[in-house]
């Protein structure tokens, strides 16, 4: 990085022009970047239904339901499944982890589904489908019409083949889907009177009708013009060619054809023997808009797709719809992204523009020189740009969570500018040269710029192993704040030198201290007061370091306090609410439907309402996805945009609360499919002991009084009617219980006999041999056909029994379920999910009864785990990069003292705020640690300096501290203020479930980190360092005195040879004689 540095100052206008260039560039390509709420993502969810119409609860899951688990079981990376079964329908979702490609799981479970197909009965229809964030409408229409001109159901030929078409057009358009059209079918209801003077039957008409209106290939033939292909038989093109089909008995037909005596009988027409009529289907559901019956058209977007210009563009064309369908048709927006995206995305924008502005006037307080800051300021807009065009080429949108990454490090951005300019400024107090000052000034920072910035991208590194949703939609923010990171100090170790050489000059209070003797600059008040405090804490080390204990224990003790709330995301701001108002089975629809017009009634006075829709029938995808339950009635109620979100939310549950109805309607926060809510899943080997200890569960959690809207998804049982064929009976007649089966359907849903193309359309032609039974003894009489051609009444072979069972049955992974669910009435859900398990273990529930829970608090469990995981890896990283940085493996734990200072701060705040703990704020912390760490690496940095300088260590403490303060401070003041914005929330957009919290705990821990790193960092170090000089020290002295051992040792051996010689040299008569000559 030196070398880059280096190479920078030497280019200086290649480094400006590119600097402009991509300013402008990067610019082009944010403008026109894709916009959306959260990141795109695939949801680990496939959903199989399956159709079998006219079928008990019990029977669906007997059936249908049982088979399709058996054979889902098969499917590789299925996590859990969980299946309903509801009058005639049959639903099992099954979950996956999330990266699994949701296009091989939905592949799987298709071919799974084909194989149980044989063993599931021949009427049912089975659909599967998967889920991910493009499927959510971009759009929702509802048209409505004239009720004298035929309603909204006259309008749906013109909007099917004038209206679509053009939205299909929109480019960035997937689908467009109507929903509420009322299909409409040929019915042939035939005249048993009429049938028996022609001397047909039943069974003649049918044939004939199903012989007939179709076209069968032969084959090619060839002639001199080609080949050409041959085909027998019409289609039915009218309601008049069905009318006009001709009927003969079928025996006489076969005897004929085999060439039996007599002529072939006379035939009929159809209409002659029957009534043919083109009906318009029963609704399943019922929909209005406003009051007014309504057709919905749902729109969504290719994965590329703007939504803001596809909002745009059906905005632009709802009045020339409206009259091209004619007079009397009305376009409502139910519901539209675009403005809660353009809300939420322009809040952060505005947010980041005042937190920029902030942290440009707090460094213009520290530099006093506006040159010295638009150099600083200059790396924030580059930096921006940059990210977010990297953003994009990595294949992500500008959306809440990339936005919001770049808006809490707006302060990060000038960090390293800010260290470099000023210590290039205080190396031009030191020479006249500036090249040298520059060159000098970034060259001293540049290791432990690069490092800090690593140890804050390491920190990151971890969120890779984040799974599930938390991973999802937070991987995104990591890139992004890594991205920020990396342009950050590309730019402060080009751009910033470059421009640091063309506009500054040392600021007023380096001038003024540059005059002072040998041109050492004089410390200026703040430093000098610094000083003292080091000075202080360096002598008094055991109070510095047990007040810091004692600080420490507090943090601890409050992070395991129940003042700290916690939570899993927040909660998002909107302006569409959905609510549910539970009706009993027994309600007839005209009951119904009068139950629903009594809340539009209260909602339709309400200015502050926008629109509202109301559903009725709980087969609907949006009543099953959403809140809904079988036979619920659903309202979406959308709100003014501009008005207070929370308030509106209240004042709705006020409204609702106060409609004179006996079955109140309640707001659905997602308790109700897990999504925001508390839920428990209760299994059992039985339904019926499964149904008793949910009862148990509901009434012990009804006691908590943070909890409201405790519901099951079984409902209130209904009465059904079983048909129990007598098999001897049925045997002796040579019928099967498939074939009595077959009999009952047919008399309830008619024969399905072929198509016919009335109005331009291709419609069913549906043959009722009898009157629908309308009643008990209908049904008992109706005619079974038998194999000899003769009929007898299903009384006689089998019996109709009465059953009481549920409005649906659950099973969770094969075993019977029953899923409690409620709505949390406190921002606690970690103390709340912590009741809830104390009251669920003090259950006494039947013998083979299990309970556990799900929802929002195992979710927000996984995610705690994992990132307390995730911040764990972190420090570890952090601390191998800084041994490697200072070669070292003591120095690096004292630089990671700050990090729990950090937390000191952060929850603090998060008490005082009243903001609970939840993943955005965890998110912070882990940012935090790289970004505390960075000031403690930046100040020891230049005390290693000093003293490889040959500084003593006390003395290169104090002023490495000392001249470190001042960029220290500057750069957590300028964070601090950037994040101002974002936590006090400037704007009212709907980002702040995401921001705010993360921009409190940075706030909060960069303060407290700052503050008690300047105290703590320099005594530890002081503290580490003396007990190595101590040692160094001590190993000298021991050095030596083995050395001074020697060289005695060597001495007294030179000694004692000396005397010996001398002995030797004596003469015999004692004399000594004198020593040999050298």
């Amino acid at each position: 990085m030196k070398k880059l540095a280096l190479l920078s100052l030497k280019h200086r206008s290649a480094v400006v022009i590119l600097s402009i260039a991509a300013l402008f560039g990067c610019a082009f390509a944010v403008n026109g970047a894709q916009r959306e709420l959260m990141p795109s993502m695939e949801i680990p969810m496939v959903m199989v239904d399956a159709t079998y119409y006219g079928a008990s609860p019990r029977a669906v899951e007997d059936e249908v339901t049982v088979p399709l688990e058996q054979a889902l079981r098969s499917v590789p990376d299925i996590e859990s499944f969980h299946s309903v079964s509801s009058e005639g329908r049959s639903r099992v979702t099954l979950e996956f982890d999330f990266g699994v490609s949701a296009e091989t799981v939905l592949r799987d479970v298709r071919r799974a589904t084909d194989e149980a197909a044989a063993s599931l009965p021949d009427e049912v229809e089975v659909f599967a489908q998967s889920f991910s964030s493009v499927d959510i409408p971009v759009v929702m229409l509802a048209v409505s019409g004239d009720p004298e001109a035929g309603g909204e159901q006259a309008l749906a030929p013109a909007l099917e083949q004038r209206v679509v078409p053009e939205l299909e057009d929109v480019e960035g358009v997937r689908t467009v889907v109507v929903n509420g059209i009322r299909e409409r079918t040929v019915t042939v209801r035939v005249d048993e009177e009429a049938l028996e003077d022609a001397d047909l039957t039943k069974a003649d008409v049918l044939a004939s009708l199903e012989e007939n209106g179709a076209r069968i290939p032969g084959g090619p033939v060839h002639e001199d013009d080609g080949e050409f292909n041959v085909t027998t038989g019409s289609s039915l093109e009218s309601l008049e060619d069905v009318e006009n089909v001709r009927v003969a008995p079928r025996e006489a037909v076969t005897a004929s054809g085999f060439g039996a005596q007599g002529s072939i009988p006379d035939s009929v027409p159809v209409h002659e023997v029957a009534e043919v009529e083109l009906e318009t289907d029963a609704a399943s559901t019922i929909t209005r808009t406003n009051g007014q019956p309504s057709l919905g058209v749902v729109i969504t977007k290719n994965p590329d797709g703007n939504v803001m210009e596809i909002s745009q563009a059906v905005h632009a064309g709802v009045d020339g719809w409206e009259d091209a369908l004619g007079d009397g048709a009305e376009i409502t927006v139910v519901s539209d992204q675009a403005p809660p995206i353009e809300d939420s995305i322009s809040s952060v924008i505005e947010e980041g523009y005042v937190g920029i502005a902030f942290a440009v006037l707090a460094i213009l307080a520290f530099l006093l020189s506006v040159r010295s800051t638009l150099v600083v300021s200059v790396a924030i807009p580059l930096s921006i740009l940059l990210s977010l065009a990297g953003t994009q080429l990595l294949g992500y949108s500008l959306n809440l969570v990339t936005l919001g990454a770049i808006a809490v490090t707006i302060g990060r951005l000038v960090d390293d500018a800010i260290v470099i300019l000023e210590n290039v400024q205080r190396h031009m107090t030191f020479t006249e040269d500036r090249m040298t000052a520059v060159r000098e000034g970034t060259l001293e920072v540049t290791p432990a710029i690069v490092s800090s910035t690593l140890v804050t991208l390491m920190g990151f590194v971890p969120f890779v192993f984040v799974t599930g949703m938390t991973g999802e939609v937070f991987r995104p923010f990591a890139l992004t704040v890594s991205l920020v990171l990396v342009t950050s100090m590309l730019a402060a170790l080009t751009v910033v030198p470059t421009l640091s050489y063309l506009f500054v000059r040392p600021g007023y209070g380096f001038r003024r201290r540059a005059a002072a003797a040998d041109g050492v600059p004089e410390p200026s008040p703040l430093q000098r007061g610094y000083r003292s405090v080091v000075r202080w804490a360096t002598a008094h080390r055991v109070a510095t370091l047990a007040a810091g204990a004692a600080l420490f224990i507090a943090t601890i003790g409050i992070s395991l306090s129940p003042w700290l709330k916690t939570d899993f995301l927040g909660e998002e701001g909107r302006n569409t609410f959905q609510a549910v108002q539970e009706l009993p089975p027994s309600l007839s629809p005209e009951e119904v439907d009068a139950e629903a017009a009594k809340v539009e009634e209260a909602l339709s006075g309400a200015a502050w309402v926008d629109s509202y829709q109301v559903t009725m029938g709980g087969n609907s995808v949006t009543s099953a996805l959403g809140g809904g339950g079988v036979g619920d009635t659903v309202y979406n109620v959308t709100t003014d945009p501009d008005g207070d979100l929370d308030t509106h939310w209240d004042r709705l549950g006020e409204l609702l609360a106060g409609v004179d109805t006996e079955y109140p309607t309640t707001l659905d926060d997602g308790s109700t499919d897990g999504s925001s809510g508390i839920t428990v899943h209760v299994g059992a080997l039985t339904p019926e002991v499964a149904a008793e200890a949910a009862d148990e569960v509901v009434a012990a959690l009804e006691e908590i009084d943070d909890l409201e809207n405790v519901r099951t998804d079984i409902g209130e049982s209904v009465v059904t009617y079983e048909v129990v064929v007598d098999a001897e009976e049925a045997a002796d007649r040579g019928l099967t219980e498939g074939a009595v089966g077959a009999a009952v359907f047919q008399a309830f849903q008619g024969t399905d006999v072929g198509t016919a193309r009335v109005d331009g359309h291709l419609r069913d032609v549906v043959v009722y041999v009898d009157d629908e039974p309308g009643t008990l003894d209908e049904v008992e009489d109706i005619r079974v056909s038998t194999p000899d051609g003769k009929t007898v009444r299903l009384s006689s072979v089998a019996d109709v029994v009465e059953v009481e069972s549920p409005l649906s049955r659950g099973r969770l992974d094969g075993v019977t379920s029953v899923t409690v669910t409620a709505s949390p009435a406190t921002e606690d859900i970690g103390a709340l999910s912590t009741r809830v398990d104390g009251v669920l273990d003090g259950l006494d529930l039947p013998e083979d009864a299990t309970v556990s829970t799900g929802g929002v608090a195992a979710d927000q469990d996984e995610a705690f785990e994992q990132m307390f995981y995730a911040m764990f890896a972190a420090v570890m990283i952090s601390y191998v990069i800084l041994v490697v940085t200072f070669r070292s493996l003591v120095q690096p734990l004292v630089l990671l003292v700050s990090v729990p200072f950090a937390a000191t701060g952060s929850i603090g705040l998060l008490l005082i705020t009243g903001i609970p703990l939840g993943v955005p704020a965890l998110i912070g912390l882990l940012m935090l640690i790289g970004v505390v760490v960075t000031n403690a690496i930046v100040l020891i940095d230049l005390v290693n300096q000093y003293r490889e300088r040959g500084m003593e260590l006390s003395e290169a403490v104090v002023q490495g501290s000392m001249y470190r303060v001042r960029p220290i401070l500057m750069t957590a003041v300028a964070t601090i203020a950037a994040l101002l914005p974002l936590a006090f929330q400037f704007t009212d957009g709907g980002g702040a479930f995401m921001t705010q919290p993360l921009a409190i705990v940075t706030i909060g821990g960069l303060f407290s980190s700052t503050v008690l790193t300047l105290v703590f960092v320099p005594v530890l170090y002081t503290i580490v360092e003396q007990r190595k000089l101590r040692r160094a020290e001590r190993r000298e002295e021991k050095r030596e005195k083995r050395r001074l051992k020697k060289e005695a040792a060597r001495t007294a051996a030179a000694g004692g040879d000396g005397a010996g010689s001398a002995e030797s040299a004596e003469s015999p008569g004692g004399e000594p004689q004198d020593p040999p000559r050298e």
